[in-house]
């Protein structure tokens, strides 16, 4: 999602955001030998967790406190969720053994992927996503006859980040970069379950950690021309004067411009002190 001015000859019009739709066009362009026709599925408020093997589960499952939206939604041509049930059974400790979990989660998920993502997520503190609650994302089955029983998850919407409250350099709950954001009386059930079972394999904890250390030092380095902090300085400031201009202002969840400002110096001073707060955590 990106920011956009549009103009009509010299005439200002509004600020907009763009949007990609994730669909076979989208999947096609950015996975190798993959055509995009795969199983699509977008989940919505809730994490990867088998709870039946009746498909019809899933299909008929909605939020009952949000405006009855659905939780998971088939977003193939072809309306067959058995692969999807199958994929959640394999991640579930209840139904797989670590031994058999450990043999074959490689081929059965894009586990690189999947942990980079989650170490953006994560460092953005980004709080209405998969690691999170469990929103804006998606898993798609891989059509590649190599990999056709493979799974990587897509996340999108990042327009909620760093909304949360610090103290000082030490990290609460929400900050923490392996236990990211479940309160303390959170239901099991309601974990990131794939993300904590991943981690607690030391094989995996160490890729996340090195996956996350090569972020910090790419990102952040010291001879990084432009530094993080500074660049959305910049183009915030280059946006805010079109923010104020824009009189039917859309902006995620109705972000006034002065609200608007304030999230955006709150996020530039955030922003190394992110960094130096999950360097001390990975030191550890």
């Amino acid at each position: 999602m990106n920011t956009h001015l549009t103009h009509s000859h010299v005439i200002f019009t509004g600020l907009y955001l763009m949007h990609e739709e994730i669909n076979e066009d989208f999947l096609a362009a950015r996975l190798k030998d993959d055509k995009g026709q795969g199983n699509l599925m977008k989940l919505s408020g809730c994490y990867l967790k088998y709870i039946s093997s009746d498909p019809a589960y899933y299909q008929n499952l909605t939020h009952s406190t949000c405006l009855n939206n659905t939780i998971y939604s088939y977003e193939s041509n072809v309306n067959d969720w058995t692969d999807f049930v199958d994929f959640l059974a394999f991640l579930d400790s209840d139904t797989t053994s670590d031994e058999v979990f450990l043999d074959q989660i490689e081929h059965r998920l894009d586990v690189p992927t999947f942990l980079r993502t989650m170490v953006i997520e994560t460092f953005l503190l980004a709080s209405d996503c998969f690691a999170n609650n469990g929103k804006n994302y998606y898993i798609y089955h891989m059509e590649d006859d190599k990999d056709k029983d493979k799974w990587t998850v897509i996340v999108q919407d990042f327009d909620m980040m760093f909304s949360f409250s610090f103290d000082g350099n030490v990290p609460d709950k929400s900050c923490d970069v392996y236990d990211f954001l479940l309160p303390p009386d959170e239901s099991p059930s309601q974990q990131n379950q794939l993300l904590i079972r991943l981690l607690a394999f030391s094989k995996y904890r160490d890729d996340y950690e090195k996956y996350y250390q090569t972020f910090i030092d790419t990102v952040f380095a010291s001879d990084v021309v432009e530094q993080p902090s500074k660049r959305h300085t910049d183009l915030m400031q280059f946006l805010l004067p079109w923010v104020a201009r824009d009189k039917m202002v859309k902006l995620s969840s109705q972000l006034t411009p002065e609200s608007f400002v304030l999230y955006a110096e709150q996020t530039s001073k955030n922003l190394p002190w992110r960094q130096l707060n999950v360097t001390n955590q990975l030191k550890h």
